[in-house]
């Protein structure tokens, strides 16, 4: 049998591990429409799932086990679980092609994008503006366009590694467990990002940006207050209100019998 090239080793790796990452993410992606519908109370079936992606049962079954569509049968499953292709192929790990563009710019995965812009409608509560920003966006920004030496910390502390990590290499624990080769110190660690943290929390506090924002939040939360106060206050006096006249009315009918 001829042996096969470097280049085809390569192509036939690289498509290996297209396959590999299609087949785990397309389980998961079933798995997942599975467990949506059990929430709402119903159930659906593997064929009923097939069906509504427009494939056969037996293509699905073989996309769960050992390979991954053609691009006609992959754009379906796409369309289907509104995922993007660069996800299911393997070469994004953002499964929406909105979020697509910032992971693959910034290395943001799906929970990273989904949480900033939650930070972001929500500061849309206080009324938010490009020219008038969130206390919290601005936090997030100044913290994200600090001394990058933070947050190079924060990611290395972050990821020490553990011997008792099971994905790791026996080389590599016997590289964690030689002290003279790792010595990872946690309280040096603590400290620095302590120091840095609390630097950093300072000049943003002292900042003219922060007064005005804090100024402006305590007059809407004053403000806030001041309607529900008056809200309770309509409300107690019309309750008066309607005690004094049923009161009257009970009077005027008993006067009158």
């Amino acid at each position: 049998m001829k042996e096969l090239s470097n280049t085809q080793k390569e192509l036939l790796k690289e498509r290996t591990n297209i396959d590999g990452t299609f087949v785990k993410r397309f389980k998961k992606l079933i798995e997942d429409k599975k467990n949506e519908y059990e929430l709402k109370g119903e159930k659906i079936t593997d064929g009923s799932i097939a069906k509504k992606i427009g494939i056969t049962p037996q293509s699905m079954v073989a996309y769960t086990y050992n390979k991954a569509p053609e691009l006609v049968q992959l754009i379906k499953i796409s369309k289907f679980f509104n995922v993007s292709l660069e996800y299911l192929t393997g070469v994004s790990n953002n499964k929406h092609f909105v979020d697509y563009s910032l992971g693959k710019e910034f290395g943001l995965n799906d929970a990273a994008v989904s949480n900033l812009k939650r930070i972001h409608n929500y500061a849309t509560e206080w009324g938010y503006s490009e020219k008038d920003p969130n206390l919290v966006l601005f936090a997030i920004n100044s913290f994200l366009g600090s001394d990058l030496k933070l947050l190079y910390l924060i990611g290395d502390y972050l990821s020490l590694p553990s011997i008792n990590n099971q994905y790791l290499e026996d080389t590599t624990k016997k590289y964690i467990e030689d002290k003279k080769l790792y010595l990872p110190d946690l309280e040096l660690y603590n400290y620095k990002i302590f120091k840095s943290l609390e630097k950093m929390a300072n000049d943003i506090r002292e900042t003219e940006e922060v007064a005005i924002m804090l100024n402006a939040k305590a007059n809407k939360i004053e403000s806030k207050e001041l309607e529900q106060q008056q809200k309770d206050f309509e409300e107690y006096y019309n309750e008066q209100e309607k005690r004094a006249i049923d009161e009257a009315l009970k009077i005027s009918n008993y006067n009158y019998e």
